[in-house]
């Protein structure tokens, strides 16, 4: 018989600097089939156990568990950001290279200790373990403002000349109430979304956050990206599903305006090169249907209506615009990829090779 681990998380090791601490939390099947309605923290267990490697850590768990550790069906791997600074090669390779663990799981970097995430992830509207995790880390479809980062796209990107891997950013909720956070400065919008896992100003369960998202230089975090940032990376990445998008009203600044944002079909990228140096040219395709406005205003007015359309078009490419810069000039990142249509330039392989894409990318 089993123990079947749904989430692993991994830690820095605070004693031992060739250790990790490597946190396991599997499922109580007898819970799950059950009738009963408590919280569902209570569907799962955890232990936290300190070894070498991934696998020392597993065969240590399995001396104490009663069952034998199953990956097969484990759902997500947390890595501690300290962790994911440092570089996580050498562990996204060992599992990638390991047939116990499923090839669709998900990625995620914790701003807090992994292990401390996972004890505190106590959700109470989805009592299946499994089934939570595949919707939280499916939430991005309908906020805009986290991505499905798999492990398998992160791996694989980690070694590619096309692309660089992400990861959604998770953490424990802390007490925002009096704190203001300097994130990315955003052109005539009020803060809907320009946050960072941690930083929501909330009160009540569940305890933790799922917001933003960690950009990776091949296997090094490199930076982060802000929901509201995230958005931009979905957009132009062709996974935007919809967003609710607020901006101040261009007729009266002490006043906003709420749309409804969804997807009218796939973006267009088109990558050239001038001088030896690429020229990108992208363009996306949104609806925007308003949800709230001002009474006071005619909307209805064609001349008002495209004054409006105006202005949120604007702000959409302005923040995108600083959002690919951030990407390129900040982080020499390109998350979008557009290494791919780059290559198209290039007659064969050896002459896409011959050329450094994040080297010239980041100009």
């Amino acid at each position: 018989e089993y123990a079947y681990v749904v989430t692993m998380g991994i830690d820095k090791s605070k004693t031992n600097e060739d250790n990790i601490v490597v946190t396991f939390e599997f499922v109580i099947p007898i819970s799950i089939d059950g009738n009963s309605s408590s919280e569902g923290k209570k569907y799962t267990s955890t232990t936290t156990v300190e070894a070498p490697s991934i696998h020392s850590a597993i065969s240590l768990v399995n001396t104490y568990v009663s069952k034998q550790l199953n990956l097969a069906h484990n759902k997500i791997i947390v890595f501690s950001e300290d962790m994911a600074l440092d570089g996580l090669g050498s562990y996204v390779t060992t599992i990638s290279n390991d047939r116990n663990f499923r090839t669709n799981m998900y990625i995620v970097i914790s701003k807090c200790e992994a292990k401390e995430y996972i004890e505190n992830n106590n959700p109470e509207l989805e009592k299946n373990p499994s089934k939570y995790y595949e919707q939280l880390l499916s939430s991005y479809e309908y906020s805009g403002l986290s991505s499905n980062s798999y492990f398998l796209w992160h791996s694989l990107y980690s070694s590619s000349k096309y692309s660089q891997p992400t990861a959604s950013i998770v953490n424990i909720s802390n007490d925002n109430s009096n704190n203001i956070f300097t994130n990315a400065d955003l052109l005539n919008k009020p803060n809907d979304g320009n946050y960072i896992a941690g930083q929501i100003v909330k009160s009540g369960k569940p305890e933790t956050e799922i917001m933003g998202l960690a950009v990776f230089q091949e296997s090094k975090q490199v930076g982060e990206l802000t929901g509201e940032e995230t958005l931009y990376f979905l957009m132009a990445n062709n996974r935007f599903k919809e967003n609710y998008y607020t901006i101040y009203d261009p007729f009266s600044v002490n006043n906003e305006i709420a749309f409804k944002l969804t997807p009218t079909k796939d973006s267009k990228i088109e990558v050239t090169f001038i001088d030896g140096m690429p020229l990108i040219k992208i363009n996306t395709f949104i609806n925007a249907r308003i949800t709230s406005i001002n009474p006071n205003i005619d909307y209805s007015n064609t001349e008002n209506l495209d004054i409006l359309e105006r202005e949120l078009e604007y702000i959409l490419e302005t923040n995108m615009k600083n959002f690919l810069y951030k990407t390129s000039l900040n982080y020499n990142s390109d998350i979008v990829g557009f290494g791919r249509y780059a290559a198209k330039n290039f007659k064969t392989w050896d002459e896409w090779e011959k050329i450094d894409w994040l080297d010239i990318y980041k100009y």
